[in-house]
């Protein structure tokens, strides 16, 4: 919404577009935006990108419920927060 109406309010360009630059192209133009055989590839990075996310939720999971029993034996497990906060910063 703020970017929206940032874009909307500056108008840099005079063409009172939310964005600085056009995508789209004429319909009477052969050229589209995309083309068909590009669709396999954007599945696959969705499916992957859907799985590895996943991965890293059910890791953060299993190493918070660790975490949560090493606190109540008495033993406080500060490595791995460190190293999972570093993964997820670097990704």
């Amino acid at each position: 919404f703020s970017a929206g109406f940032i874009l909307k309010s500056w108008n840099l360009y005079g063409s009172n577009q939310l964005t600085f630059f056009k995508l789209a192209t004429p319909t009477n133009s052969p050229s589209k935006e995309w083309r068909s055989w590009e669709m396999p590839f954007f599945v696959v990075l969705g499916i992957s990108g859907g799985l590895i996310g996943a991965l890293f939720v059910k890791l953060n999971i299993s190493i918070s419920r660790h975490r949560r029993k090493q606190l109540q034996m008495g033993r406080l497990w500060l490595l791995p927060p460190a190293a999972q906060a570093w993964v997820g910063n670097t990704l």
